[in-house]
């Protein structure tokens, strides 16, 4: 696994991000089309859970979820990467009356992996 930057000014060095699940963000839409549908502005919104995960951090759950060591080589810092990103979804929330409700690293992890797994049993049989 490339990781790229480990000298950011975080607190392990790799860059925060902020990861939502897909079923979450999919819901969002959901709730975006309703509050359309009843009438509500089209505006462009946040979608997120305000709190950051560093790369570092996702390698060791990923390990931990697989049980199994991801070699990991260093490369240099990307200028253009940011050393944090996370999403105020605040308005989004406020809107939409929308909360994300599988997206914690544990669990986002959990059904990626589940997902590749029938994905390659599927190309198997």
């Amino acid at each position: 696994f490339e990781l790229y930057g480990m000298d950011l000014p975080t607190r392990d060095g790799t860059a925060i991000r902020d990861y939502i699940h897909v079923v979450d963000t999919a819901q969002a839409h959901i709730c975006a089309l309703k509050h359309l549908l009843d009438g509500g502005e089209s505006r462009a919104l946040n979608l997120g859970t305000g709190r950051g995960v560093t790369i570092q951090e996702l390698v060791l759950a990923v390990e931990k979820a697989t049980d199994r060591s991801i070699p990991v080589e260093p490369m240099a810092g990307r200028p253009e990467d940011p050393p944090e990103l996370v999403v105020d979804s605040s308005l989004g929330k406020k809107i939409l009356d929308w909360q994300p409700e599988l997206s914690n690293t544990e669990i986002i992890i959990k059904t990626a992996l589940h997902w590749h797994t029938a994905q390659v049993k599927s190309r198997e049989s």
